[in-house]
């Protein structure tokens, strides 16, 4: 029987190997490695990770490079994911009684000089999304 609390790795002959480090001041997670003959992840390397200094997710870089950012208000709330690629970022909005009652994916616009008028290159129900 495991101990998930004590055990960082588990070996098996037939199976891949995947570890989890932590960071021995925190215990939080800073990177899970894999099996280096995984045909799945680059070289074997994992998703790493950082935190603000109250242990919230700060960010995650996957192992092919792209980093996703974390925001949060005074309060602690997620206020926002920001992704180095191409994925469109997204923004959360709370009320007074601290609910999320909406969260907001940017939106790509085209603009034309010669049109009044932007034009969304994604159809506009796409970049609301509710909870």
């Amino acid at each position: 029987t495991l101990d998930p609390a004590t055990v960082d790795s588990f070996d098996h002959p037939s199976l891949d190997v995947t570890r989890w480090d932590y960071d021995p001041a925190t215990g939080l997670l800073v990177q899970k490695l894999y099996d280096d003959l995984s045909a799945e992840q680059a070289g074997g390397k994992g998703p790493s990770y950082t935190y603000t200094p109250d242990g919230k997710l700060a960010s995650r870089t996957w192992a092919r490079g792209i980093t996703t950012a974390y925001a949060y208000n005074a309060a602690g709330q997620l206020t926002g994911v920001d992704y180095s690629d191409t994925t469109p970022d997204v923004a959360y909005t709370y009320d007074r009684l601290g609910r999320q009652p909406l969260a907001l994916a940017s939106c790509r616009m085209n603009w034309n000089r010669a049109e009044s008028n932007p034009q969304l290159s994604e159809p506009c129900e796409s970049c609301r999304m509710t909870p």
